[in-house]
């Protein structure tokens, strides 16, 4: 089975390689180059995830294809919208996020974001006030803090499609904050099924494939960062 992806460099420092017809497989790596062959590895882990979760993955081929499709570097804008050293970082615009979600798109999501959540709360339900609130090591968020801010990333990512309530009614407490958010994305995505949307904002494409993808992979990428400091304490 062929696999198309496309390459993310200058992603925070680092490289991200998506399958862009598989919501939720990439794979992260120091450079481009790297990120496509650490896809080898990625593709069989992400359909063994799949399989802990179902017994019926939709995505489970005997062979598989890897083909580089396009690459991205991401790069900074400043308030003027012009390129600059810092500022506004503008993430990749991949060819097939013009592409509008199936119906059926839209089922993997909901099921992918379903199972990453339960994954969540697995890790973090068990831990105390003073745990949720270290800073386990330096220069990192506190757990509390990576919750928080999987939650307000959700409503960034709808609001990039103007879809969601204004910023200030964003709840303080983190984990009331990831219910509603949750909550509320999740009433927003059957709306996308056969939209025909682009929308340019604040000097970056959005369409509703780019934010599936991404939410895809953001709550996955910082259950694996949680888990990391949770092993380093």
């Amino acid at each position: 089975m062929r696999v198309l992806i496309g390459v993310e460099n200058n992603n925070e420092g680092r490289s991200v390689a998506w399958a862009l017809e598989h919501f939720g497989c990439y794979a992260i790596a120091p450079d481009g180059q790297s990120a496509v062959v650490a896809m080898a590895k990625a593709i069989p882990e992400y359909i063994s995830w799949m399989e802990r979760h179902t017994p019926t993955p939709w995505f489970s081929p005997a062979e598989i294809d890897i083909r580089l499709l396009e690459v991205w570097n991401d790069y900074f804008i400043d308030p003027h919208l012009d390129p600059a050293p810092t500022g506004k970082l503008i993430k990749a615009w991949f060819k097939t996020d013009w592409k509008p979600l199936s119906q059926e798109d839209v089922e993997h999501v909901l099921q992918i974001l379903s199972w990453s959540r339960q994954e969540l709360i697995e890790v973090v339900a068990n831990l105390d006030d003073q745990v949720l609130d270290a800073t386990l090591q330096q220069g990192e968020w506190s757990i509390r803090q990576i919750i928080a801010h999987l939650a307000r990333s959700e409503w960034w990512l709808v609001d990039r499609l103007g879809r969601t309530h204004p910023e200030d009614q964003l709840s303080d407490d983190a984990f009331e904050r990831l219910l509603m958010e949750r909550a509320a994305l999740l009433e927003v995505l059957p709306e996308l099924i056969d939209l025909h949307q682009v929308v340019g904002k604040e000097g970056e494409f959005w369409s509703p494939r780019k934010v599936a993808r991404r939410l895809c992979w953001h709550e996955r990428d910082h259950i694996q960062q949680i888990t990391r400091l949770l092993a380093s304490r």
